[in-house]
Order: structure tokens, then C-alpha cells, then sequence
């Protein structure tokens, strides 16, 4: 009897060893190619293969040590929204089926672009017969350059210039003398561009006749 009750917990513990060993040769794979792709200032977009009946995603905010369980998908794409702008996130993905929970994928970070800078305030400073000069002040300190605009009826403006961060003023040349033209400007860095500026006019000089000549006196 007792050599019976052995044969049976050797039976039992066999089986448990196959089970268990199943269980473990059919458990997904670690995800691969994790990628994270910034969209705007706060969403980010994931990517990724694998195999499993669903994914776990995990992040972690500015700090590749700290993950937390963020969403459980089917697809093998995510877009994580509502998140901070210019801040670096980072994302590990496991896979799931019936047998258990895979190991995470290659990690993947990215930063969200900042918010589109405030829009400037434009102003002229001078004008002659041909030019038109104008500086401008910044909002935003997350500024990477501006656009200038000239307009001749106020309404229809043509893009003139495109200008670096580090300077705030320009002269407009080459113009009609005696002309009323309209400035705007905006700003842009990677989070996408401000409003419009507020409109400036401007009038060129008028250019003053040269003197009579050679007056003779009968």
C-alpha cells in the first residue's frame, strides 16, 4: 500500500513538473522594437511587435527606474495622452496569454514637445523713402525663430522673412516710397507655431524733388 501512495506522489509531482514546465514554454516572449514617437506636447505614441492575447504597457516619468502600470491593449500600438509638455517619458511593454506574463521589452523614452510659444508684439521703429524698420519683444522664452509678414491692403499678407531667435529687429528694404504697408509676425519652435501678432502700419516717405536747376534770370 505504502509503495502505491509513493507511485502516486511521483506521479503527482511529475505532473506538476510538466504543467509548470508547459506552462512556462508557452508563455509569450518579451515584446521587441519598443518605439516612442512624440506627437505634440502631450501625447506620445507606442509601437511594438509581439506575440500574446494582450500587452501590458508601464511607464515612468522622467525616471527609467520608477514603472507603473499604465494601460493592458490588444493592438500593438498606444497613444498615451494628457501628459506634461517638454518632458521625457519612459515606456516598457510585457505580453500575456493563458500561461503567464512575458519579460518587459527594450525600453523606449521620448520627450513631448513643448507648448507653441505666446506671439510677439510688433512695433516700427523707423522708416525712409525705401525701408521700414521693426523690432519686436518675445512672450515666450521657448521661441526657435518668427515669421514676418507685409501686407499692402492689410488683409492679403505674404510671408518676408524668416528670422532666428537670437535677434528682435529687421528692416524691411527695396520698398515703394510714399506706400502705406502692414506687418505681422508670429513664432515657432517644435510644439508648433503662436498667433499672429497684432497688425503694425507703416508709411514710407515721400521722396523730395530735387532742386531746380540752371535758373537764368532775362
Amino acid at each position: 500500500m505504502k509503495k502505491y501512495r509513493l507511485l502516486l506522489l511521483v506521479l503527482s509531482v511529475s505532473l506538476l513538473v510538466v504543467v509548470l514546465s508547459g506552462c512556462f514554454l508557452f508563455k509569450p516572449t518579451a515584446p521587441s522594437n519598443l518605439t516612442a514617437t512624440a506627437l505634440s506636447s502631450s501625447s506620445i505614441k507606442l509601437s511594438w511587435n509581439g506575440n500574446g492575447d494582450s500587452f501590458i504597457i508601464y511607464i515612468s516619468k522622467e525616471n527609467p527606474n520608477n514603472f507603473s502600470q499604465l494601460a493592458i491593449v490588444k493592438d500593438k500600438s498606444y497613444i498615451d495622452k494628457s501628459l506634461s509638455p517638454d518632458t521625457t517619458y519612459y515606456y516598457e511593454v510585457r505580453a500575456k496569454n493563458g500561461f503567464g506574463i512575458s519579460n518587459p521589452s527594450n525600453m523606449a523614452s521620448v520627450t513631448t514637445l513643448p507648448n507653441p510659444p505666446q506671439h510677439p508684439t510688433l512695433k516700427i521703429t523707423s522708416t525712409s523713402t525705401s525701408t521700414v524698420s521693426l523690432s519686436w519683444t518675445e512672450s515666450s522664452t521657448n521661441v526657435s525663430g518668427y515669421e514676418l509678414y507685409r501686407s499692402t491692403d492689410s488683409t492679403n499678407f505674404t510671408q518676408i522673412a524668416t528670422l532666428s531667435n537670437t535677434t528682435n529687429t529687421y528692416t524691411d528694404k527695396n520698398l515703394s516710397s510714399n506706400t502705406k504697408y502692414y506687418y505681422k509676425m508670429k513664432a515657432y519652435n517644435n510644439g508648433g507655431e503662436s498667433k499672429y501678432s497684432n497688425v503694425v502700419p507703416a508709411i514710407t516717405k515721400e521722396v523730395v524733388p530735387s532742386a531746380p536747376s540752371n535758373l537764368k534770370v532775362t
